[in-house]
């Protein structure tokens, strides 16, 4: 049966509450560990790969869109929705979004965006992304401009609104600066980073290193990945592990970040990879 789908960044998507990967998937033995999934971020282009596409139903059990169902790819022109690819399965705002010049104007946008068409096939929804700096700051975004940090309160209580069976999340980084004061404001928010009592989910793992591999950096590798799998298990609050992609030959890193790579469980030969076996390993 196929994954269900998922499209982190904004939704993660399942049709069907029985998709699961093959006995030996490592979506199955998550969830024999009492957690909720084992997913990887994927697009359209890769899962057109018969390899990729045997990975995935074999292995996962939610997919995330990476950019897909982002509002640059969903809404790149106001008033107008484009969702082919989403319905196939900070940094990409359509830029009419950026120019929107009054608060009134830039809420009834979000309220608009924020609409029904997935409801009740939302599993988990990350209605805010990376809305914080590195030093837990709000980023200098529209939305911070125009509305302050009510944005945020915004843009929860209408996902709740349209989906109300969907579980919300705040999907970002170093978040131990800021988590604290979210929870207090009382807008309905059911999952997040660290320390804050809420759901956490690991939501764009992969661990990139300076090519060319070698032995020494493969163990690393294997090392750090076997960590953060035992992390969500030994984390009552943690549903489940999610990796920004399936193998090194359509992952983001290389593009990105020069000189460095191999960063999946699967080389770009689609073979398995001794971090794959890690992460198997742990959750045997």
């Amino acid at each position: 049966m196929p994954p269900r789908l998922c499209h982190l960044s904004f939704f993660i998507y399942r049709p069907s509450a029985t998709a699961t990967s093959s006995p030996g998937g490592l979506d199955t033995k998550i969830k024999g560990k009492s957690k909720q999934f084992f997913g990887a971020a994927v697009e359209q282009n890769s899962l057109s790969v018969s390899q990729i596409d045997a990975i995935v139903k074999a292995e996962f059990g939610v997919l995330t869109l990476e950019n897909s169902m982002k509002w640059e790819s969903t809404q790149g022109t106001k008033d107008f929705f484009t969702m082919t690819n989403a319905d196939y399965l900070h940094s990409q705002l359509p830029s009419w979004v950026s120019n929107v010049a009054n608060a009134a104007t830039l809420t009834s946008v979000i309220q608009n965006y924020i609409t029904t068409r997935y409801k009740s096939k939302i599993f988990h929804w990350y209605v805010c992304n990376e809305v914080f700096e590195d030093d837990g700051i709000f980023r200098n975004s529209v939305f911070y401009r125009l509305l302050g940090e009510q944005f945020i309160d915004i843009a929860f209580k209408a996902a709740a609104a349209a989906d109300p069976s969907a579980k919300l999340y705040l999907n970002d980084y170093n978040l131990d600066h800021s988590s604290a004061k979210l929870i207090s404001r009382g807008f309905p928010i059911h999952g997040i980073g660290t320390q804050t009592g809420l759901d956490v989910a690991i939501t764009e793992l992969d661990i990139r290193m300076t090519l060319p591999s070698d032995s020494t950096k493969v163990t690393k590798q294997s090392a750090d990945y076997t960590s953060v799998t035992k992390a969500c298990l030994a984390n009552t609050k943690c549903v489940g592990i999610t990796v920004w992609g399936v193998d090194g030959g359509h992952s983001w890193v290389p593009n990105t970040f020069s000189g460095q790579g191999d960063a999946l469980l699967w080389n770009s030969r689609y073979q398995k990879k001794d971090a794959y076996t890690a992460v198997s390993n742990v959750l045997n």
